[in-house]
């Protein structure tokens, strides 16, 4: 997978930002550690974080896209972290960028616990979730643009056969599979305002009390899906997820939301495939993670609402 070359940041640009917001001109100015795909993160002194996009205009817009969908996640109680400013003027880098109070932590994904052992911070993602989702249309949130449509995974499982990832078996045993979630899966379901990348790699949390802290990475906010926001964790995690997220009743209830989200996971593991091995990149960035994780699973004993949404034998 081949990304757009990061956008260099001189000292004297970073210093410059420092004066502009407040920040102590003694630094420090470090490049922070590389977390997702899209940006690149410098520390403009201990309590701000400077974040400038790789150079292609999808990276520039979910920039954009922040300035709408931060305040809007804050307004409804979200912990997401405090916006300072989007600059669009490209006067300092030849791009926009976004300055944030910082959010220290760690990582839910760097701590590597079982699903188990973070029951709680998934359960309070779930919470908080519920509350972005219930979040009213208005003109302004309005006007971000909806996420691309996937290619349809039945198209992909064929595909992926003729490219020689599986054999014609495998093929048949995951189109039987997804022809029986389909019904479920595919039925019309009401927008929300969702996040879009709620991996753990975007989690921040207290790593010595277990405690959720924030949900960081805006950029892919957009009017979606409720499995948006669902799917692209651990499928051990989602009965915590939903736990929290079922238990604020702000919700209406979905009777095949849990066939949405096996659909997604297999969806996205089935996009995801012909990446080639990504070390060093997070968990649903790797191109296996999601079909090993669902397999895996189904194979142990899912929770009752799970038990007939697995694959079958093949």
């Amino acid at each position: 997978m081949k990304l757009p070359e990061h956008i260099p940041v001189p000292v004297a640009v970073l210093r410059e930002l420092a004066h502009r917001y407040h920040a102590p001109l003694a630094g420090p100015f470090d490049a922070l550690p590389e977390n997702g795909i899209f940006n690149a993160h410098y520390a403009l002194g201990p309590n701000l974080v400077l974040r400038v996009p790789r150079n292609h205009p999808e990276h520039f817009a979910a920039v954009r896209r922040e300035a709408i969908a931060i305040p809007t996640a804050r307004n409804a109680g979200v912990h997401a972290p405090e916006l300072v400013a989007i600059d669009n003027s490209c006067e300092l880098l030849p791009c926009p960028f976004g300055v944030y109070v910082r959010v220290h932590g760690q990582t839910l994904e760097s701590l590597d616990l079982s699903p188990h052992a973070a029951r709680e911070i998934w359960r309070e993602l779930g919470r908080q979730l519920a509350r972005l989702h219930a979040v009213a249309p208005n003109a302004e949130n309005r006007s971000i643009p909806p996420p691309g449509p996937l290619p349809d995974p039945r198209e992909l499982v064929d595909a992926h056969a003729a490219a020689g990832w599986f054999t014609t078996r495998e093929a048949r045993w995951l189109q039987t599979w997804l022809a029986r979630l389909a019904p479920l899966a595919l039925q019309p379901s009401r927008e929300r305002f969702v996040h879009g990348d709620t991996q753990g790699s975007n989690v921040m949390v207290d790593p010595d009390a277990l405690r959720y802290v924030a949900l960081m990475d805006w950029g892919s906010a957009a009017w979606g899906a409720q499995v948006d926001d669902l799917a692209v964790v651990p499928l051990g995690a989602v009965p915590f997820m939903l736990e929290g997220y079922r238990e604020s009743g702000q919700i209406d209830e979905d009777p095949d939301l849990e066939a949405r989200i096996v659909w997604r996971h297999v969806h996205l593991g089935l996009v995801t495939l012909p990446r080639g091995p990504l070390p060093g990149r997070s968990w649903v960035e790797r191109p296996l993670s999601l079909l090993v994780d669902t397999l895996a699973f189904f194979a142990a004993e899912p929770p009752h609402a799970w038990a007939d949404l697995g694959p079958g034998r093949i």
